[in-house]
């Protein structure tokens, strides 16, 4: 006790000061950024700005009637007498907190945990990712309610004082709760483009769709006494499935309106009304309206560009950060003072930065021996990894250039496993999708733009990009993956400086696409050389064009449209091309097999035969009279 008496006395803290009055004089001491809102009787609610490196304000908060007679319930609530000054709300961000924010500002992670003070007040986290996946609090805000006011007051005033409007406009996407009164400033903002300028809010897919569906639709599902039957559970998953692959596969608008068509058609087959009753059928169509009318905060085709979003779709980060809050090194619990918990908490977060950073640093000396691309030595391991993923999947993949400057790649290869052919699985879509890639421009930089959106969701190349560019090159990988971007960003150094400005440029271009050089474009062009379009490339036929040009002309193409339009007869119409499908496949050899089973036998010898490069001629058309024979 001796020792912190001693401890508070430096910082200038005594035993008479208040919770609040502690709290505030020990970020002081500390130079952690803050900002704060105080109830004075004397001069009303006032904002005070205590930004590191920045001059510090303080500002008057207007609100509206509704708001002050809020505070003034919450005084009387709280039983402070009327003179009694109150700190409101509390927002604090330590200087490796902000570097981090402006490192990986793209995405924030917002939800708000209990039970961390004495004081009962909320403590709000705004989580950010870095480019390993490791996950970090950008921001700690004590609130007094969980009301629209207090989170318009972090997002509009704190959030802008502490990392500043330019870096705030980098933030593409928000991620919260289907809490109203937490995302519904946040959308004003955005759409009055006074901070967060070019976000996206969306709703976590945990809190919007797993909970409400194991709420409303589970219960209704056919039971067994307490237990749901295996039938209800098997129409419960592919329902729950169906819902979810909206939210993170579908890529088109087109897709997502699809789906629901498919789960109304097959609710309404007989099949489906034999297992589950009637007013089950309704709660599910009712369910699923509901999610129609939230499509643009859940839709996965919504965020298909949303650049560096990640994919993230769940709150779950947040999650994770409270539990090391409450059971990690620096663990609170309920029956702290604010004043003694949340140095506790900023505390334990600057010592995981800290860990990451050193980490980073001595990664930065280290041989990659798990690759053998050229930019092992100079990339992160989950960004390299992904990339040499992509890159070893380039050879599944057909293409045809259908421009100048204009490629179409495909892959057709997907089958479904045994578990979805059984019903109701066979009726979950998956599609097929042919991607449309051509050249970008600015200034003179050049560009891939892939219609995956695959690049501009994590800044690396997607595979059908290698598909074309049979290269692994360090400007093609999103500086963030860099080793050196996490040890050095925003360092006061030349490697710091240059990794900040890299950031910035980037940023410029991030609807540009996938960053070459003119050699890339010219080896590229070399591939086909032809005046005619289109110019298949290597390992594809025209059979495979033709394929490719009927998924093009369907809206949105499941796995069984396909697989109908392969299985079709054949007509005098099977001749098409580019921008002229109607309806066939030129590969007549169809016809001559009466089972499909011996046309796949057909195909399968017919790889075989041009994979051996030991067969003569007269072998192969032995080959083939053997098969055909065996065929009819």
């Amino acid at each position: 006790r001796e020792l912190q008496q001693v401890k508070d006395l430096e910082k200038g803290i005594s035993s008479d000061m208040s919770v609040a009055e502690k709290t505030i004089k020990d970020l002081e001491y500390a130079n952690v950024s803050h900002f704060y809102v105080l109830d004075d009787p004397d001069l009303g609610l006032l904002m005070h700005s205590k930004p590191r490196g920045r001059p510090q304000s303080v500002k008057k908060f207007d609100c509206s009637a509704e708001v002050k007679n809020e505070i003034s319930n919450l005084r009387a609530e709280l039983g402070f007498r009327s003179g009694t000054k109150i700190l409101l709300l509390l927002s604090l961000a330590t200087d490796e907190m902000i570097r981090l924010v402006t490192a990986y500002p793209e995405v924030f992670f917002m939800d708000v945990t209990a039970n961390t003070n004495r004081q009962k007040r909320g403590m709000f986290l705004a989580v950010v990712k870095d480019s390993s996946g490791k996950t970090y609090p950008g921001n700690i805000t004590i609130v007094p309610s969980e009301r629209s006011w207090v989170f318009g007051c972090i997002f509009e005033h704190a959030f802008s004082e502490l990392y500043g409007k330019a870096t705030l406009a980098m933030t593409q996407l928000c991620l919260t709760d289907d809490d109203r009164s937490e995302h519904g400033p946040l959308d004003n903002l955005i759409l009055s483009r006074l901070i967060f300028i070019n976000a996206l809010h969306m709703l976590c897919m945990f809190h919007a769709l797993y909970k409400p569906f194991q709420e409303e639709i589970v219960p209704m599902l056919p039971k067994n006494g307490d237990k749901v039957t295996e039938d209800g559970r098997n129409y419960g998953n592919f329902i729950y499935t169906l819902f979810a692959r909206q939210c993170n596969e579908h890529l088109t608008q087109e897709e997502y309106r699809k789906s629901f068509e498919i789960l109304h058609r097959v609710l309404g087959m007989e099949s489906t009304k034999a297992i589950l009753s009637d007013s089950c059928i309704h709660r599910i169509r009712s369910f699923a309206n509901t999610l129609r009318a939230k499509e643009y905060k859940l839709a996965n085709y919504i965020r298909r560009f949303t650049y560096l979003s990640m994919d993230a779709m769940t709150t779950s980060p947040v999650e994770g950060n409270n539990n090391a809050i409450k059971h990690g090194q620096f663990r609170i619990h309920s029956n702290m003072n604010l004043s003694q918990s949340l140095p506790k908490v900023y505390g334990g977060v600057n010592s995981r930065i800290e860990r990451s950073i050193s980490q980073a640093k001595r990664d930065t000396g280290k041989t990659s021996y798990s690759s053998r691309a050229a930019t092992a030595d100079f990339v992160n391991v989950k960004g390299q990894s992904l990339v040499d993923r992509n890159f070893d999947s380039r050879f599944k993949y057909k293409g045809a250039q259908t421009d100048t400057e204009t490629w179409k790649v495909w892959c057709f290869d997907s089958k479904r496993h045994n578990t979805f052919l059984s019903e109701p699985w066979c009726y979950l879509p998956y599609y097929h999708r042919v991607h449309n890639l051509e050249v970008r421009r600015s200034g003179e930089k050049l560009f891939i733009h892939c219609s995956c959106g695959f690049y501009h969701r994590t800044g690396l190349p997607c595979p059908h990009f290698f598909f074309l560019i049979d290269e692994i090159d360090l400007m093609m990988i999103h500086v963030r993956y860099w080793k050196v971007y996490h040890a050095y960003f925003n360092e006061d150094s030349d490697i710091g400086r240059y990794l900040t400005r890299a950031q910035a440029q980037l940023f410029e271009n991030r609807t540009c696409g996938i960053p070459i050089m003119s050699c890339h474009l010219s080896k590229l062009k070399q591939k086909t050389g032809l005046d005619t379009m289109p110019a298949y490339l290597e390992g594809t036929t025209e059979a495979d064009w033709n394929q490719a040009t009927y998924v093009l002309s369907q809206q949105a193409c499941t796995f069984t449209d396909f697989d109908n339009y392969k299985n079709r007869t054949p007509t005098s119409e099977d001749e098409c091309g580019f921008g002229d499908f109607n309806g066939g496949d030129d590969n007549e050899s169809h016809s001559t097999y009466v089972t499909n089973e011996a046309n796949r036998m057909h195909q399968e010898i017919e790889v075989a035969a041009k994979s051996c490069d030991k067969m003569s001629d007269d072998e192969k058309k032995m080959v083939w009279k053997n098969c055909t024979e065996d065929c009819n």
